[in-house]
């Protein structure tokens, strides 16, 4: 329900501005079309496009990154995606992970503000490759105060692996701080 939403969507932003963990990002959003219901099952990427700039508001598209909520992507295992259509956060995907997760269940509502937050901070990151990223945007020693992949990084967002310490928070870490692109509208829409 939009109610439901507007409540996820609350934790999402008080993740990006907690004064221990986020990131000092004041998070604002607009629920843009609360018709667009998360029924939406994607046969693939080349799908997302298409129907996300069928039902993006132009006027929305100067100042905010499209964050999308769908049922599922069958040619894909993963909970979210990012690219240049904006977000999209899979809900029946993240339910099922809720429930048979590798790591045992885990609290839905959670798993899904972390999706939505880690999708989210993709669209603020220009990394591949660089700065201790991978390919993927994503980092193996977030906390250099152990060794990379160890207990210390596990707990924060952007680690290259979901883990029983992160996938129900919301924790930056200092390098991705760092490299937040926010002097301007900086998304994967450049």
């Amino acid at each position: 329900t939009e109610e439901e939403l507007k409540g996820r969507m609350n934790d999402v932003a008080k993740g990006f501005s907690d004064k221990d963990w986020g990131a000092g990002i004041r998070l604002y959003y607009v629920i843009d079309n609360p018709a667009a219901t998360p029924t939406m099952d994607f046969a693939s990427v080349n799908e997302l496009g298409p129907w996300a700039a069928a039902n993006r508001h132009s006027w929305l598209r100067p100042e905010f990154v499209h964050l999308m909520f769908a049922k599922k992507r069958t040619d894909s295992e993963t909970s979210g995606t990012s690219g240049n259509f904006g977000s999209y956060v899979f809900l029946e995907r993240e339910y099922d992970l809720s429930i048979n997760s590798p790591l045992g269940p885990y609290n839905y509502h959670n798993g899904v503000e972390h999706t939505a937050a880690h999708e989210l901070t993709h669209l603020l990151l220009d990394e591949h490759n660089t700065n201790g990223f991978d390919d993927g945007e994503h980092l193996q020693d977030p906390d250099p105060a152990d060794p990379p992949k160890k207990d210390l990084d596990k707990k924060y967002l952007m680690f290259y692996q979901t883990t029983t310490e992160n996938q129900e928070t919301i924790q930056f870490s200092n390098p991705t701080i760092s490299r937040l692109q926010l002097l301007n509208k900086q998304s994967v829409e450049r």
